[in-house]
């Protein structure tokens, strides 16, 4: 029998057709067996470098390494400077007497009742030039310091004192780290710098001269600021430099803004005695200004009068009295055998103090003890000098 055309025709297409269905149906379901495409996953963030100081890293995260941040992923601050915080000008006094001078400015240093202490360049031991008593002088300095703490003791206020020996290069130190504004006897440092000016060629004695003797006798602020606005921070720091002070003390560029330790300032007075700031003229001519001093009765510290014959003796001394508020007193200058038997002493007490009555006589009862020990000094001395004269 014979097939009609169109199913010969159409046989072929439907068996393609069917053909395709299968192969279809075979790829779904192979499509569906078949694991799934992972979902994105956001990468973790780079750490700052704060967070990288601070974060302590899991056991994990001690096995992986954390990717290396760029240079430029870390932002560098800009450092800032903050604005200085200028220091009050006070306005000074033109009394006629000794006046009051304004705290300065200047955060004071922690201090305790530190123990005194005997400076001997070479642990006592005698060196050519020196007096022999240099040797023994540190057992007689101890002595003076327990004596020095036992006058002091109870005292309403925080002191310290220093002793210079400049035959034997030695200081004897009672409470080596106190420190203070050191009141009008900064002005020392001022007064010596103006004359080094005029030693120098610099400056005009004619302009100075009366201001100089009146600070030196009466220690009139109007004349002590007349005088330094003649002379320039540099100049004034070479005498700082000069004397050899530490850098707990400074004279900035008013003498009302000075901090000294009670050493600082007799090293002060010391290169002056020696002739290290000025000439021989020029340190008589100061020396002689500071043994005429004036002293308002009850407000000294140390005493206008040696009371000992046979020394040539002077002070720059300062106080600042203020109500309501911590009293400053300071004694600095020296002491020097008119004989020249000796080289001399300077000293310093400085202190500050809470005493109700500015009067009180227990900060005055240092000064005999301090004059003994330097009579008794200059005594061996030359008692030495009359055994070698001798020989």
């Amino acid at each position: 029998m014979r097939l009609r055309p169109s199913i010969r025709t159409f046989l072929p297409a439907g068996l393609a057709l069917v053909l395709g269905l299968v192969a279809a149906l075979f790829f779904l379901l192979d499509e569906a067996s078949s694991p799934g495409e992972p979902d994105p996953v956001a990468p973790a963030a780079t750490p700052t470098a704060t967070e990288a100081a601070t974060t302590t890293p899991t056991a994990t995260e001690a096995v992986t390494p954390a990717p290396t941040p760029t240079a430029t992923e870390t932002p560098v601050p800009t450092p800032t400077t903050p604005p200085a915080t200028p220091s009050p000008s006070p306005t000074a006094t033109s009394s006629p007497a000794p006046t009051a001078t304004p705290s300065p400015s200047r955060t004071p240093v922690a201090r305790g009742a530190d123990p005194g202490r005997v400076e001997t360049p070479e642990s006592g031991e005698s060196r050519e030039g020196r007096p022999e008593r240099c040797a023994s002088v540190a057992g007689r300095g101890a002595a003076l310091i327990e004596a020095v703490e036992d006058a002091m003791d109870d005292y309403q206020g925080v002191w310290g004192l220093a002793l210079i020996d400049l035959d034997c290069d030695s200081a004897i130190i009672v409470r080596p780290q106190h420190s203070q504004y050191p009141a009008s006897a900064g002005k020392v440092v001022i007064l010596t710098a103006a004359l080094r000016a005029v030693q120098d060629g610099l400056l005009d004695f004619a302009l100075i001269e009366e201001n100089v003797e009146l600070v030196l006798h009466y220690s009139l602020d109007k004349s002590t600021d007349e005088i330094a606005e003649l002379v320039t921070p540099e100049q004034v720091g070479a005498v700082m430099e000069q004397a050899g002070v530490s850098w707990y003390s400074s004279l900035e560029w008013s003498w009302r803004h000075a901090w000294f330790r009670p050493h600082d300032l007799a090293l002060v007075w010391a290169s002056i005695l020696r002739g290290e700031q000025l000439d021989d003229a020029w340190t008589a001519h100061l020396l002689q200004l500071a043994s005429e001093v004036v002293l308002p009765q009850g407000m000294e510290t140390f005493p206008a009068d040696f009371g000992t014959e046979g020394y040539q003796y002077g002070q720059k001394a300062g106080y600042w009295t203020p109500e309501d508020d911590t009293d400053h007193f300071v004694g600095a200058g020296y002491v020097l055998p008119e004989d020249r038997t000796s080289a001399g002493f300077t000293f310093a007490f400085l202190l500050e103090s809470w005493e109700e009555d500015v009067e009180e006589p227990k900060r005055r009862a240092v000064f005999p003890l301090v004059r003994d020990f330097v009579v008794g000094e200059v005594e061996l001395s030359r008692q030495e000098q009359a055994a070698v004269a001798e020989r």
